[in-house]
């Protein structure tokens, strides 16, 4: 539980600032309008914080997977992740798992 609860609040920490960028972009688009400098900034740091919640869920699934153990359903017991979250984690499956969070994880599960 403690790995999930941990892990869920580092996807939804990602996914925050994922939607926080996508609401800035909407913000200088209609203030500035296309030709503004920061739409790609924002639209790039938006994309990047969606892979990153990807990554995290890779890293999570993986320790949880290796620990004999099913990633969503242990993620549902805690309640599971926001819609949004949940969202995000989908569209970037193809995310390679985040080394340091595999390594942080599986270390919390260590006796």
């Amino acid at each position: 539980m403690m790995v999930s609860g941990l892990a869920r609040g580092d996807i939804e920490e990602e996914v925050a600032g994922e939607w926080a960028n996508r609401c800035f972009w909407a913000t200088r688009l209609h203030v500035a309008g296309p030709n503004d400098e920061t739409l790609d900034a924002f639209w790039s740091a938006a994309q990047y914080r969606r892979t990153r919640a990807g990554s995290l869920w890779g890293a999570y699934a993986q320790v949880m997977t290796d620990a004999g153990m099913d990633p969503r359903e242990v993620m549902r017991s805690m309640g599971g992740l926001s819609k949004l979250a949940q969202e995000s984690v989908d569209a970037s499956i193809e995310a390679e798992p985040c080394p340091d969070a595999v390594a942080l994880y599986a270390a919390l599960l260590k006796p």
